[in-house]
């Protein structure tokens, strides 16, 4: 991600503070955080690997879920945000 596009919306701190969160938690339903760094003009977050890759992928190749399907991606979704409450952290860009 470009410095720019980041500190257009956020100082250095909430991005040291988002970083430092992120790594401090770790749940099944929840992507981890393995490293980060930086350059002149970028930073670079190294993600845990995500095999089947995003829900928001796996949705659009599908098109449908039957309501069993739904069901666990939405139970694996709520127990993630549970997680985080739980430990007072909002996650501020669930999409719909």
């Amino acid at each position: 991600m470009s410095k720019k596009s980041i500190f257009e919306f956020a100082t250095k701190e909430n991005l040291k503070r988002e970083i430092s969160i992120q790594r401090s938690i770790s749940h099944p339903n929840i992507i981890g955080l393995i490293n980060y760094f930086e350059d002149k003009e970028n930073v670079y977050i190294v993600l845990e690997y995500a095999e089947k890759g995003s829900l928001f992928h796996y949705l659009r190749t599908r098109r449908k879920l039957n309501e069993e399907q739904a069901f666990v991606f939405f139970l694996q979704t709520c127990l993630g945000v549970d997680y985080l409450h739980k430990r007072k952290i909002l996650h501020r860009d669930i999409k719909v």
